[in-house]
């Protein structure tokens, strides 16, 4: 459903998860990387796992799209003791395994831990202690642990170990009675980190939280966690699989039946299977077969990421004339793959890889995505490429050619004759400061759509420089409208951040003439990058020329400041806002508001400092701290910029959740520059979520209105 089900945990959950351990040594001399994101429940064992024990945390910048820069965390901040997914896992263990020279700890989880990846740790670092642990979120983090060693090779798989301090598991059969060694069981579990159940769902909780049949404790529980195990003759408890056939994929649970029901959602699906593919975490992925009267591959995805997330969107969906079944009526998987057909025809006929660069981008393609045949004109997101074995292909690509590529060339150039071209035509040596900012080769103008007779819209980046954030809305505008994306040149290390707001528009619009070069223009923008578009229109007018149409998607007027609320005005508000709630909901609401404010104003201030710091000394930064650096630059330039009337007509585009914490003026202060007319369009959703699903849909609708007129 994408929907999350909300556990909660008590204090002592986690308190018994880190203090008085059987399982890692966690005390004051423990360095740890907390690398996973705080909505990530391995991250309470990463945070107060030294908090609670006196060692030491290392905070990971989020977003980091780099081994090798974690790998160097490690190794500059001394870490000693890291949790990683079993898909980094094996993603470090392929690409890197140096990373894990310095630890003395490595916990490694969340799905089965592949023997192959585990066996060459254990060889190149036999000191090393590495525990498989296992435990679903309802029982907090952990529940068992296992410490591996050569021996468990030899098993069927890695053991999941025995239960941690203050822990309760019992392997139970369908009348909940506890089985004897080598016996299937489903895992439940028990003790001091338990949830107290899900949030306002009772009946979910009544479900899977049940009378513990074996305590004499009032009231007190198991979970049933729907895990198949075993026991071996010493206690040592075997993972065996779901019950339920749910499976992980990149680290999210998955219950395929659920997005089986998706499918048969679309009016011409009456059937559909979806299984699991792949024997790891790292290239476990989702194949759907469908019944269908008339529906495209590509139509079917698209209806699924209108409402489901991208992990349950299968990476090819197969349509099958009938969904073959064994003997007892079960639907036989094991023969679907051979009586299917794709959905659709390929638009032109898959080539075969040629020259050096491209039979050598394919032969990283297929060690990537596990799969024999690599078309030189599919896309990697066709072939069922995902977003963590994008991270190992990048990080092949910089390996064997030096070059080092943002993801988002991916979305640009998805094919591996796309990607060779760009490894093949780019030139290692940095241009000398002299030369100009912009060169054919140092082209920052992105073409999300080449296509179409109309005139190109031309979109500027927001304040963090990235283009990305367009790639849905030029997907949801037809296919006849030519679109085009501004990304700062600085993301990709070209060049500075121009000190002004005119200046960054005259070389913006440089790069607009070089695709386009007389008017008249259509041109855009997104916070910042609607106050160069701006400036760019004026610096279009002075010339003499005409812009049609000057769209600002959510920028308010630099020149026109907001009024900031204090802390008693947001509190005063918000609490009238919630005046149907409870006083004591009301309560819990606004001191939750308060402390997420608090949390966002520290992390700001926190990047803030970094960001100077780094440009101060001109250190290396990572990509994250590196959008850092472009937005305070841009806000910058953004505050010293006095726009001049504009005549001329202007569309503003506006969230219509502007926050609780800043009253802007009508038209966001724009209705005293603008000398033409002024139309005001809102659209759903907040600043930061426009571009997302589901609001991006109706701002596109209303984007290609303004567009036809």
């Amino acid at each position: 459903t994408g929907t999350a089900k909300g556990a909660g945990i008590p204090h002592r959950g986690i308190v018994r998860l880190v203090k008085n351990t059987n399982y890692a040594t966690l005390d004051e001399n423990q360095v740890y990387l907390q690398a996973s994101s705080p909505c990530f429940d391995a991250s309470t064992f990463e945070i107060w796992a030294p908090l609670l024990n006196g060692g030491r945390l290392v905070l990971l910048h989020p977003e980091v799209t780099s081994l090798e820069i974690i790998a160097k965390e490690i190794k500059v901040r001394k870490v000693t003791t890291l949790w990683v997914t079993a898909g980094l896992f094996q993603l470090f263990t392929d690409e890197t395994i140096e990373a894990f020279e310095p630890l003395t700890q490595l916990l490694a989880g969340g799905d089965v831990l592949s023997k192959h990846h585990v066996a060459k740790v254990l060889e190149k670092y036999p000191d090393l202690r590495l525990i498989n642990g296992y435990g679903p979120t309802e029982n907090t983090t952990f529940t068992c642990c296992h410490t591996v060693t050569k021996e468990d090779l030899n098993g069927a798989s890695i053991p999941i170990g025995k239960p941690i301090s203050n822990t309760e598991v019992y392997l139970l059969d369908e009348d909940l009675k506890p089985v004897p060694p080598y016996t299937e069981g489903e895992l439940c579990l028990g003790g001091d980190g338990l949830a107290l159940g899900y949030f306002k769902n009772p009946d979910l909780t009544a479900a899977s939280f049940i009378n513990h049949p074996f305590s004499t404790e009032t009231g007190a529980r198991l979970y049933r966690s729907g895990d198949r195990a075993l026991y071996r003759p010493d206690g040592t408890i075997e993972f065996l699989g779901r019950r339920d056939n749910e499976v992980k994929i990149r680290g999210f649970r998955v219950d395929p039946v659920e997005v089986e029901e998706a499918l048969c959602r679309h009016n011409t699906v009456t059937q559909a299977r979806v299984i699991a593919e792949g024997t790891s975490a790292e290239d476990k992925t989702l194949i759907g077969y469908v019944i269908t009267s008339s529906a495209k591959e590509v139509a079917l995805k698209a209806f699924l990421q209108s409402f489901l997330p991208s992990h349950l969107i299968p990476s090819r969906i197969i349509a099958v004339e009938t969904l073959p079944v064994t003997e007892n009526g079960k639907i036989d998987e094991s023969i679907l793959a051979n009586t299917a057909h794709a959905l659709e025809e390929e638009s032109e006929p898959p080539r075969r890889p040629e020259g050096d660069f491209e039979r050598s981008m394919a032969q990283l393609w297929k060690r990537t995505l596990n799969i024999e045949d690599v078309p030189a004109n599919r896309s990697f997101f066709d072939l069922g490429g995902h977003s963590l074995q994008a991270l190992k292909l990048f990080s092949q690509i910089d390996k064997q050619f030096g070059q080092k590529l943002p993801l988002s060339t991916l979305f640009e150039s998805p094919t591996v004759e796309q990607l060779a071209k760009i490894i093949q035509e780019s030139k290692p040596e940095k241009k000398a400061s002299s030369e100009p900012r912009y060169t054919e080769q140092t082209n920052n103008l992105a073409a999300l759509k080449k296509a179409g007779t109309r005139t190109p819209l031309f979109c500027i980046h927001g304040g963090d420089g990235g283009s990305l954030i367009y790639r849905k809305l030029a997907e949801e505008l037809p296919d006849d409208r030519p679109f085009y994306a501004l990304e700062a040149p600085s993301l990709s290390g070209i060049g500075e951040v121009a000190p002004t707001i005119e200046e960054t528009a005259a070389d913006y619009l440089a790069q607009i003439r070089s695709v386009q070069p007389k008017g008249p223009y259509l041109i855009s923008g997104y916070c910042f990058g609607g106050v160069v578009a701006y400036e760019i229109a004026q610096q279009i007018k002075e010339g003499n020329e005409e812009v049609s149409l000057l769209c600002l998607f959510d920028t308010d007027n630099p020149a026109v400041a907001p009024h900031y609320l204090s802390l008693a005005e947001r509190a005063a508000r918000n609490w009238n806002e919630d005046a149907s709630q409870s006083w004591a909901g009301r309560v819990g609401k606004l001191s939750g508001r308060l402390s997420e404010g608090l949390v966002n104003k520290l992390k700001s201030t926190t990047e803030k400092a970094a960001a100077s710091v780094a440009t101060s000394t001109g250190l290396d930064v990572n990509s994250k701290l590196q959008t850092v650096i472009i937005r305070e630059a841009h806000d910058k330039s953004m505050k010293e910029y006095t726009p001049k009337d504009y005549r001329g007509d202007v569309v503003l585009f506006t969230a219509e959740d502007q926050g609780d914490g800043v009253e802007y003026p009508p038209h966001l202060g724009w209705e005293g520059s603008i000398k033409g007319q002024l139309d005001l369009i809102t659209i759903p959703g907040q600043h930061l979520t426009i571009f997302e699903e589901p609001h991006v849909k109706d701002f596109a609708a209303a984007l290609k209105s303004v567009l036809d007129e």
